[in-house]
């Protein structure tokens, strides 16, 4: 079933959403843990990732990795103090193919990374009278 999410991030994440030139974007469970910087460079470094074209790999920290097809997810750019601002600039995005790689089933710190396929909306999607709110 699909869902919506809002999701908070910074002017950077942001742009790199809004701009992906093949609208694809990877997101790592990171688990208890997380990951490091260094950890999703050597992620965007993995075979898979480069064989697919994956420009950017993000944390489950900001984006989530529970996301099915149909769903959207509101993206909202971060207020000066980092959390939610009613005045800041969003852009909203459908995620049209979801794919699922995980590494190894047995291992406790496996990776799992969740690849969405997505299109971004503009406001004429859900405002004008002959939308097809998704139908």
């Amino acid at each position: 079933m699909a869902k919506l999410h809002l999701v908070v991030v910074d002017e950077k994440e942001f742009n790199v959403i809004k701009n992906n030139k093949n609208k694809c974007i990877g997101v790592a469970a990171t688990g208890e843990e997380g990951f490091s910087k260094g950890d999703l460079e050597r992620i965007q470094d993995f075979f898979i990732i480069k064989c697919v074209g994956i420009e950017n790999i993000f944390c489950d920290q900001n984006l989530p990795t529970s996301a099915c097809k149909g769903s959207f997810i509101l993206l909202c750019l971060a207020g000066e103090d980092g959390g939610y601002d009613v005045a800041s600039q969003r852009v909203t995005i459908r995620i049209n193919e979801v794919h699922h790689f995980q590494n190894d089933l047995n291992l406790y710190n496996e990776i799992n990374i969740s690849f969405y396929e997505y299109s971004l909306l503009d406001p004429s999607y859900f405002c004008y009278e002959g939308a097809d709110n998704g139908q």
